[in-house]
């Protein structure tokens, strides 16, 4: 049932992520706009992240939370 609970989970914030704040939105471009000097890691993983096609996304967040299920 947890299983159940958090594929559930992961597939409806997914959906929502996708619609209210994709990678290559607005949000994620201000990140990568940070100065790099006080928010090293920000900066560069949203330099990266917005770069990301939303079916890639999706994937690799199903795959970690089926390592993490298959594993628990």
């Amino acid at each position: 049932m947890v299983a159940l609970r958090a594929l559930f989970a992961y597939l409806v914030g997914a959906l929502q992520l996708e619609h209210l704040g994709p990678l290559s939105g607005a949000g994620t471009r201000a990140l990568a706009d940070l100065p790099p000097a006080e928010f090293p890691h920000t900066a560069a993983n949203a330099l990266l992240a917005q770069h990301i096609p939303p079916d890639e996304e999706f994937a690799e967040g199903l795959r970690a939370l089926l390592r993490g299920l298959a594993t628990g």
